[in-house]
């Protein structure tokens, strides 16, 4: 196994790993919320369900070499999103979720599946966050969305009723 993915193993998470693989080959629920208080682990839990979910469900996806590309980031199926300037405005805009939209029209270089993690997605602007709930009303086939939020307060309440929450 890949030391930096058996690094980002979360201690007491793997319960929470198992239902998720059982979950999502059952309900295949394209849009998952991770919420909690921040320094949980939301980050780390989520590259490890990107790995599972590219690697097409795969039991052993850890072994993959396009697991090291995801938790790398240097692969096409996996698109991270965080804002672009915590330090000032602190907000993921509109402007990024557009980018995201024309990504999708674009083939991976493989034909696995193809992940995107908001990270803070409690920061999206209002106009970044109905963008989002537009691309959420009509997912992509074979994308799927891991949503990192400490909060659900900033997130509308159409968003999150499209997600399945951890």
């Amino acid at each position: 196994m890949n030391e930096n993915i058996e690094i980002k193993k979360i201690i007491g998470f793997n319960e929470v790993e198992e239902q998720f693989q059982k979950s999502i080959s059952i309900r295949n629920n394209q849009t998952w919320m991770l919420v909690g208080k921040k320094g949980l682990g939301k980050r780390s839990l989520s590259m490890r369900f990107a790995g599972y979910i590219i690697n097409k469900f795969d039991v052993n996806w850890e072994r993959s070499e396009l697991t090291n590309e995801v938790f790398n980031k240097e692969t096409d199926n996996l698109h991270y999103i965080t804002p672009l300037d915590e330090k000032n405005s602190g907000k993921i805009s509109k402007e990024q979720i557009d980018n995201l939209s024309s990504k999708f029209k674009l083939f991976a270089s493989n034909l696995n599946y193809r992940v995107v993690i908001i990270d803070k997605f409690n920061w999206l602007t209002n106009s970044a966050m109905n963008s989002m709930l537009k691309i959420l009303e009509e997912p992509p086939v074979g994308v799927y969305f891991l949503l990192i939020a400490d909060e659900l307060s900033n997130i509308l309440p159409t968003v999150q009723s499209r997600s399945q929450k951890i």
